[in-house]
């Protein structure tokens, strides 16, 4: 049968444990749907940034794109891993340097934003790669157009396994520090 003094230690490190455990679930959970918010403002940005830059009131999607391009290509050192496609109501598509399969991208989006819909957020699965777009109609004088950004959420799963790595290396550590210190304590308060 355990001693007064293990038995004392197990119950502490036990509830510090789950205490610390718990600390450490909600500051992932914490972290990560801060970063996608922080992931939504930047994308809302600079998709406003994009339309700010556009110059006159441009005929067609190809003029737009171009206006496009050009705003992009000014120095703006946060929004460097964002892409953009633009849609017209033909549903005719041009792109940046987004990724390989554009296709299977762009039909994906047809899917999941459609054409009509003033702005909006979603997250697509594809070749086994997460990304975050927003889509934003933008009224012209002749007809609109739909501005959709994109980026990658590799950085954030990046970020979010750094730091469940660190806390995988921190908690157990903090619980066997705690056991130490409370089967030292428990051991001296019960000395005769």
């Amino acid at each position: 049968m355990p001693t007064i003094t293990t038995r004392l230690t197990f119950w502490y490190v036990g509830i510090f444990g789950l205490i610390i455990a718990g600390v450490a679930v909600a500051m992932v959970a914490t972290f990560d749907r801060q970063r996608r918010e922080s992931i939504d403002v930047d994308l809302a940005a600079y998709a406003d940034l994009l339309v700010s830059g556009m110059g006159g009131e441009s005929a067609n999607i190809e003029d737009v794109f171009d206006e496009l391009t050009e705003a992009q290509k000014k120095p703006r050192a946060g929004f460097k891993a964002h892409r953009f496609v633009v849609a017209s109501k033909d549903s005719v598509v041009f792109e940046t340097n987004i990724l390989a399969d554009t296709d299977s991208l762009v039909a994906l989006l047809q899917k999941r934003i459609p054409s009509d819909t003033a702005s909006a957020f979603t997250t697509v699965v594809l070749n086994e790669l997460e990304y975050r777009i927003f889509a934003k109609r933008v009224p012209r004088k002749r007809g609109s157009f739909q501005l959709i950004v994109i980026t990658s959420l590799d950085r954030l799963y990046e970020s979010l396994h750094e730091l469940r790595s660190l806390l995988l290396m921190i908690v157990p550590l903090s619980i066997l520090a705690a056991g130490l210190g409370g089967w030292f304590m428990a051991r001296r308060a019960l000395l005769p």
